[in-house]
């Protein structure tokens, strides 16, 4: 049997023959740019038409974060949101922090820091009057090293 005669039963039976790739004038060799430029061509509401590569890429990462629930692809969308600041990160919260006391205060001062009547109901106190006693002794430079652990 003859390569025609393949040819001719793959006909008949509805089979296709694979197409088989030219090789490009460029020895080759793909242009990648030219591959990652090119527009991508999509369907929306019955019509097709063409939107930049990394749209595309996005759209299909939105995709896959809110019907996959995909991890990779939620922080994918949640990275890009924030790069091109669509989104920004939530402040630190006002409450908390860590308040370092300076050694070598005088009784007076390290009173008032201890014996804050707010602090021991677990109400929420001001620190202002305690800064203002500080800086009546210490530098404002070595008070704002006492916030934040010295950072």
């Amino acid at each position: 049997m003859t390569d025609r005669d393949d040819e001719d039963d793959a006909e008949d039976r509805g089979d296709q023959k694979p197409r088989r790739r030219s090789p490009s004038g460029s020895g080759g060799r793909i242009d990648i740019r030219a591959a990652l430029e090119a527009p991508v061509r999509i369907k929306q509401n019955g019509e097709s038409k063409p939107i930049d590569p990394y749209e595309a890429m996005l759209r299909q990462h939105v995709h896959k974060a809110i019907v996959g629930r995909n991890v990779p692809s939620i922080k994918l969308v949640l990275d890009e949101a924030e790069k091109h600041k669509v989104i920004e990160r939530p402040p630190a919260p006002q409450n908390g922090g860590v308040f370092v006391i300076p050694k070598d205060l005088p009784e007076e001062i390290e009173a008032q820091i201890f014996d804050d009547a707010a602090y021991a109901e677990q109400r929420r106190s001001s620190i202002v009057p305690i800064m203002f006693a500080l800086l009546k002794v210490i530098s404002f430079d070595r008070l704002k090293r006492c916030f934040n652990g010295g950072k």
